[in-house]
């Protein structure tokens, strides 16, 4: 993976550090990230831009809730991608409940 400093800096990590890393790292889980992956990836392939909301483990194992919008650059190189995170403020995080909403919270 190849991340910038500051989203880096949203996991606690330095973007050096995730260099050859999957983002499976942030996950809670794997099988938390191939879902997400899975249902973003189905998304992207219709060629729609994707939206959720999840939590995430920083590196020090603080969990966070993030927004993550994006959409795939180039259909034929998937590694071409705009991706954006946002942290939630902690009075929106202590609202929410579960991991993650199901598929029906992506925009289709």
């Amino acid at each position: 993976m190849k991340c910038n400093p500051q989203f880096a800096a949203l996991f606690a990590y330095q973007a050096e550090e995730l260099v050859g890393h999957s983002s499976a790292i942030w996950f809670l889980s794997v099988e938390n990230w191939q879902i997400v992956g899975n249902e973003a990836n189905a998304v992207a392939e219709r060629g729609e831009p994707y939206e959720f909301e999840q939590e995430f483990v920083r590196k020090n194992g603080e969990r966070i809730w993030c927004r993550v919008a994006g959409r795939i650059l180039d259909p034929h190189n998937w590694a071409r991608l705009d991706l954006g995170l946002h942290r939630h403020h902690r009075g929106q995080a202590a609202r929410k409940r579960g991991v993650r909403r199901s598929s029906r919270t992506m925009t289709r």
